[in-house]
């Protein structure tokens, strides 16, 4: 259903939906239809929240 390929993975909703849009932190794509791309540590994680 999430097309999961790595684990760990993380995924983010709002409202109990999966988000469809990308999210940019510090000029690269973070969040892509709702899933983490790449590893990112607690300020990148803390700005994603904030972009939602």
């Amino acid at each position: 259903m999430f097309s999961i390929r790595a684990i760990p993975t993380l995924l983010f909703f709002n409202d109990g939906l999966l988000i469809e849009n990308n999210i940019e932190v510090g000029g690269e794509i973070r969040v892509q239809q709702g899933k983490m791309v790449g590893a990112a540590g607690e300020d990148i994680l803390r700005s994603i929240i904030e972009k939602m």
